[in-house]
């Protein structure tokens, strides 16, 4: 077992010939033993008493799905689930207590989900009943559940305000495919989204339900975007974020529910946007430098608002998935058994 771990001020100035240094003073990577190396994981939650939850699934010794924990960065690995097929989504409630969907197929080899819950920070699992199949994608809000599912063979949203118990649909946004569907909290009552209807494939548009009065927002994105991601500024404006051909761009969301440009940076790489940060006095951009099996990242930064990038860390040819930013860190998992843990808020 071993530990790294750095403690210097991010010198986010320093010459292409110190960027060796760099590398040092950023991050900390910490490797187990607890981890057989056959696991491959695909997602990963964090809760607000730091505990890292990765799920995935594991080919050793045959093939079953996992769900592991740590509370120590990395360190030291708890399986805390241990099923059949492959664990697709973990989602946190609150602390202690955290949603799974874990997907097989059965011996009709038919493809069936679950919906596991945990209250105890994943030491028993109960299954959720939900309506509908397939699961597309869970989000949570101050114990308000959403859940995209095929149903009746269509792509219907489901809202549980009671752990589960019940569910009530939303007919408005019946017939069509939602692309991405996130919990990330602006101090207001909606879940986010965007969807595109059935009838017309080229056209996505934005959406918010609130889970206090069930009311439902719409809003048709900027034509130059086709796929954006969605996130909080700092002003705790929803953001749409996307990068285009070389150029970043930014649109938030006024009081008029209306996107409208907030700024375009101008990237000198071709290389295709995996997910961007943004801080009062930096932004950061994780990038795929190369499209294989395991895809490659790198992270670059900017501390003049977006007028020019250098590259922080190269994660050259290991894969660093799953990944996820809470509070200001970047927390990401190797292949190598190894936690890499990068401050991006100093």
């Amino acid at each position: 077992m071993k530990k790294t771990i750095v403690h210097i001020t991010l010198a986010l100035t320093a010459l292409t010939s110190c960027q060796s240094q760099i590398k040092k003073e950023i991050y900390s990577e910490n490797e187990t033993n607890d981890l057989t190396g056959q696991e491959h994981f695909e997602v990963m939650a964090i809760d607000e008493n730091n505990t890292i939850f990765i799920g995935g699934e594991t080919k050793w010794m045959g093939q079953s799905s996992v769900i592991m924990k740590t509370i120590d960065n990395g360190l030291n690995w708890t399986k805390v689930y241990s099923g059949k097929g492959k664990i697709s989504q973990l989602e946190i409630i609150e602390p202690e207590s955290i949603l799974a969907v874990e997907h097989y197929f059965d011996d009709n080899r038919n493809l069936t989900y679950k919906l596991l819950l945990s209250n105890n920070g994943g030491n028993n699992w109960k299954e959720i009943d939900y309506p509908g199949q397939k699961i597309g994608k869970i989000s949570t809000r101050n114990n308000n559940w959403l859940i995209n599912v095929d149903k009746d063979n269509r792509e219907k949203l489901f809202m549980s305000k009671d752990h589960g118990l019940s569910w009530s649909e939303y007919t408005s946004l019946n017939r069509t495919d939602i692309i991405d569907q996130s919990s990330i909290s602006n101090n207001s009552d909606f879940f986010y989204g965007l969807y595109r209807t059935h009838f017309h494939k080229d056209s996505t548009s934005f959406f918010g339900i609130s889970f206090t009065s069930d009311s439902l927002i719409t809003v048709r994105i900027p034509l130059v975007m086709s796929h954006p991601k969605i996130k909080i500024n700092s002003e705790k404006e929803i953001e749409l974020v996307e990068k285009i051909d070389n150029k970043l761009v930014r649109y938030f969301l006024n009081q008029d529910h209306q996107f409208k440009e907030k700024e375009t940076y101008l990237l000198e790489t071709e290389y295709d946007l995996v997910d961007a940060f943004f801080y009062p006095d930096k932004i950061f951009l994780l990038m795929v430098t190369q499209k294989t099996h395991f895809n490659n990242y790198e992270l670059f930064v900017s501390s003049d608002k977006g007028k020019s990038w250098k590259s922080v860390e190269d994660f050259s040819s290991i894969s660093f998935n799953p990944y996820q930013e809470f509070n200001g860190i970047l927390y990401g998992y190797l292949r190598n058994k190894t936690m890499r843990i990068i401050e991006l808020k100093k």
